[in-house]
């Protein structure tokens, strides 16, 4: 018999939150990024691009060049996804897809001149935004919550080479 919903529903013991902390903690996450994400959409619109096709360029750009794999691991996108954003920055001129002579099965992008150039575009209005919304914050704050997404990251994905890709880790 399944527990009645009051049951189930926990508030902080504190009281400083509506309800208990883990799941008030990824619902104030999950409302950041989609927040974070619609302003970055309507940011990256009138150069062009959108969200998802700006990120895929500045993995590109973060990795020099990259295969798809590499791109679906750093950008956490799946592939299927991440194969029809390349198709759009392709037909778009941002990226090219190149096959090595020495592996005729690898594909390895990079970008374009226009693609570095819409990037360069995206970039700067990007971090004037994190500047803007990061303003008066303490770093130490900021590095603090940085590195707690990062063991909780660390707690869900479950393959260590994609793992360090999405951290960042060299």
């Amino acid at each position: 018999m399944a527990k009645p919903l009051a049951d189930i529903a926990s508030v902080d013991p504190h009281g400083e939150f509506p309800f208990d902390l883990g799941t008030y903690f990824f619902n104030i996450l999950l409302v950041a990024v989609r927040h974070r994400d619609a302003r970055l959409e309507q940011l990256v619109r009138p150069i062009g691009l959108d969200l998802a096709m700006a990120r895929a360029l500045m993995v590109i750009h973060r990795l020099g060049s990259c295969t798809m794999n590499e791109l679906a691991d750093y950008g956490a996108t799946d592939r299927t996804t991440m194969t029809r954003i390349v198709d759009r920055l392709v037909r778009a001129e941002l990226v090219k897809r190149d096959t090595p002579p020495r592996d005729r099965r690898k594909v390895v992008l990079c970008l374009t001149s226009a693609g570095v150039r819409s990037l360069a575009g995206t970039a700067e209005l990007t971090m004037a935004d994190n500047d803007g919304l990061l303003d008066g914050l303490p770093e130490h704050e900021l590095r603090a919550v940085a590195r707690l997404m990062q063991k909780v990251v660390s707690r869900m994905v479950d393959e260590p080479h994609v793992l360090k890709r999405v951290l960042w880790e060299s």
